[in-house]
């Protein structure tokens, strides 16, 4: 008797509890997806960031951090028609791994980011690509490059490729450093775009656009956060860009 009395009190006291003070959080981790805005460029060290990388990539292990550099330098002295521009090319590509096909170097976001190739199902952790999909580059069609808008938990000190792009405007310049091109193809942002869902739109965003030369594509709005990370985006950012010169 006295411990079926016990355990009425001891419910009594729980319901008591649970009206004033709210559901006791569950024991373990919990994975409901939590919203949680996050700025549309590169956040703190501390900011939830990417799952942590399974296994680095080996060739990135002496990448070194690349340069930003506005370029192109012509002899004023000398009539212009008889004078190709000068560049200050800052790779020294003999340095740099194979499958690194490029360098582009945003100068007023004051942030640069190596290239490589691949496909969606493979964007690299912390380089921007070229997706192989896409029209080759300064072939008339339009070139996705992707990259990631988050750094990687376990890698905080190495910049998203594409943290920063959300803050390019229209009429901003980038540069495209090709590999082994002594002068790179300088781009013009025509139009900078945040379309709902996480990037699902694959197929639609590697179309060929008339007049866009290239297409930067990264996440973008509300971070969907589950056990700390991030899991997910709401929105897309996309920046479409003509070739200058």
């Amino acid at each position: 008797m006295n411990i079926q009395r016990g355990l009425a009190l001891a419910c009594v006291i729980l319901g008591v509890l649970v009206l004033a003070f709210g559901r006791p959080a569950l024991l373990g981790n919990d994975t409901t997806p939590t919203a949680v805005s996050v700025p549309a460029a590169d956040g703190l060290q501390a900011d939830p960031g990417l799952p942590p990388q399974i296994t680095p990539e080996p060739w990135r292990s002496n990448l070194p951090v690349p340069e930003i550099v506005t370029t192109t330098k012509e002899d004023k002295d000398v009539p212009e028609a008889a004078v190709a521009p000068r560049c200050v090319n800052p790779v020294r590509w003999s340095e740099i791994p194979d499958n690194v096909v490029g360098m582009l170097s945003f100068p007023s976001l004051g942030h640069a980011t190596w290239v490589v190739t691949g496909t969606v199902m493979s964007t690299p952790r912390h380089d921007a690509m070229i997706d192989i999909t896409t029209g080759i580059f300064g072939s008339g069609t339009t070139t996705v490059f992707r990259g990631h808008v988050a750094r990687y938990r376990n890698a905080a000190a190495i910049p998203a490729p594409f943290g920063k792009i959300a803050r390019l405007a229209v009429g901003d310049q980038f540069e495209y450093w090709q590999r082994d091109q002594d002068c790179p193809t300088v781009l013009q942002v025509i139009a900078s775009t945040q379309i709902p869902g996480g990037g699902q739109q694959y197929a639609e965003l590697n179309t060929p656009v008339s007049g866009v030369d290239a297409r930067l594509v990264t996440c973008d709005g509300t971070a969907i956060i589950v056990n700390g990370i991030i899991d997910h985006y709401t929105h897309t950012r996309v920046v479409d860009a003509v070739i200058v010169h």
